[in-house]
Parts: C-alpha cells; structure tokens; sequence
C-alpha cells in the first residue's frame, strides 16, 4: 500500500516522530494496532496560539464567518458528520453496499484505525490542551442537532460537549488517515474521497467544536498514523482482506 501523492510526507513525518509515546489503548473490544505505541504527535506538532494571541482572534473570527455563511443543507450535512465510522465518511460517496453489515472485515480494520487514532490524538489533546472554541469565546455557537444554538441551550437541553483539547482535530486526523487507506482501497474515486474528507473535516469547524488550524495538525497527525501503519504486520493483512471485500461488494476488478 502506497500513501496518497499529495501526503507523501507523512512517511518523513512518521520517522520524525518515532520515539516513547504518551498513547494508551482504549478500553474498547476492537484494540488499537501495536505501533501506534512509537507515536508521539507531541514531538511532530507545534503548541497552538495562546488564547491573547493574534492568531487566536483570527481563527475565531473564522469560526463565526463560517458558522454565518453555513446554510441550511450545510448545516444538516455538518450534524451529520458528527457520527465517526467510515461508512458515515465516505458512503454517500461509494454507495448503497459500502455498508458496516456488507463489509464486516472492512468494518474490522477502520474500527481499529479509528481506535487508533483516538489514542495518539487524545494523548496530544491532553498535552496541548486547546480550549475548544464554544469554551473560548462566547459568540462561537455548537451544533449538536439540526440548528445553531449557544452553549448555554446546549447544556439546558441536556447535549454533552468535548471536555478535551481541540489540538489537534481528532475527525481531521481520522478522515485523514482513513481516505488514504480508502484510496488505495478504491483508487478510482480518489479525488471523490479527498472531496469528501476535506468537507466532513471542516464540519467540525462549522460545529463550533474545533479551530480551522485544529484541522491543519489532524491533517498532519492523520497522515502520520497512515505512514505508521503500512509497517504494521496486523494492519497490512486486515487491509488485504478489506481491499478484497470492499471491491467485491463495490463491482470492482
């Protein structure tokens, strides 16, 4: 498996980063892969801006930019993009089997990554420890259900918000890492995939939940983890059966 042209510095970046890592597996019955354990995204990324600083002001000006120009089908597709599996990534852009019950392997293997991602990504969360920008300025409305609301009607009507840091964007770093795997999967809709990553990432922003430079370093942290895993002996077999199926069930050679 080959990384994407356009991130094919994610394999210098991994190298760069190899050393003790802060990750930790989650409790959860699909594991993590193994090398994530040599990923430490603290030793790659920068610190954000402080919270006085000039580039705050303006990703938060961004923020209310996007959230004012976001209409109605903009912002049904942003409460959708809420939801993290591959399948809400990228069916509407593989179709009606690209599903969790036709694809069990290929369900297997994203669900690991994504379990892998959320350890080294929370991990630097926690080190950065971004305040997310609905904590950091008032006028930054949340989206957790079809319409905008302010923080505080959020909480009355019972939503619970991220707690943790927003640097780097944990969907970023997923989607990310998830279309380069998929494009090597399904390489005829490459630039579909990339089209479509790129547009649930800025979902999040949208959302109020994360600062358009958030996305940047899940970018980065995304590209990482995929050059990470191609030397991954448990990842590359599971790839090779999830390639296998997901063309199957796609009608492709």
């Amino acid at each position: 498996m080959n990384l994407h042209p356009r991130l094919a510095t994610g394999l210098i970046a991994a190298l760069l980063m190899l050393g003790t890592s802060h990750a930790t597996a989650h409790s959860n019955e699909t594991p993590t892969y193994g090398s994530i354990d040599r990923l430490d995204l603290t030793l790659l990324l920068p610190a954000p801006p402080t919270l006085d600083s000039p580039e705050q002001k303006a990703e938060v000006e961004a923020i209310l930019a996007a959230q004012k120009a976001a209409g109605a089908e903009r912002i049904a597709q942003a409460v959708k993009d809420a939801k993290g599996t591959v399948f809400d990534m990228f069916g509407q852009v593989l179709g009606a089997h690209f599903t969790a019950a036709e694809l069990p392997a290929t369900a297997r293997l994203f669900a690991r990554l994504g379990n892998s991602e959320a350890a080294v990504v929370e991990a630097a969360q926690n080190v950065f420890d971004r305040k997310r920008p609905f904590a950091a300025d008032g006028r930054v409305q949340v989206l957790p259900q079809a319409s905008m609301m302010s923080v505080e009607m959020a909480k009355s009507q019972g939503e619970n918000l991220p707690t943790k840091g927003s640097w780097p964007s944990s969907r970023a770093a997923r989607v990310t890492a998830s279309a380069i795997v998929m494009s090597e999967i399904v390489p005829e809709r490459k630039s579909e995939l990339w089209s479509r990553a790129r547009e649930y990432a800025e979902s999040r922003v949208i959302a109020g939940m994360h600062y358009p430079q958030d996305l940047e370093m899940g970018y980065r942290a995304g590209t990482a983890l995929a050059a990470l895993l191609q030397a991954d002996a448990e990842f590359k077999a599971e790839f090779a059966a999830a390639r296998q199926e997901t063309r199957t069930a796609l009608g492709l050679k």
